[in-house]
């Protein structure tokens, strides 16, 4: 499955998949399944904004970056720096982990 990431023994999936496909998934969980959802975007305008080609790209690498590291904890999984995003603390919260396009221009 390459649209979604799942620690089984910890009822956590790290969802990687496009919104649409994020939606017929999601209603299908067990209840006590935690879904957290891995967002790719830019800051413009003090919004964070996804632009579709680059953000798949970034959940493809972010898929990568796991296998290659063999990430066991949700953590790790912020020290995420591929193709120019970093984690944002400030833009993340319990079910959303926000990782924003460095602005190379700095």
């Amino acid at each position: 499955m390459t649209g979604s990431f799942t620690w089984i023994c910890t009822g956590v999936i790290l969802n990687l998949a496009s919104k649409e496909y994020s939606k017929a998934i999601k209603n299908h969980l067990a209840e006590n399944t935690r879904f957290i959802t891995c967002v790719f975007g830019e800051r413009i305008q003090d919004k964070i904004v996804e632009k579709g080609t680059l953000a798949k790209m970034a959940r493809g690498e972010m898929f990568r970056f796991m296998a290659e590291n063999q990430i066991r904890q949700m953590e790790e999984i912020r020290s995420f720096n591929c193709l120019g995003y970093e984690f944002s603390k400030t833009e993340s919260n319990d079910i959303t982990l926000v990782f924003v396009k460095r602005n190379l221009d700095q």
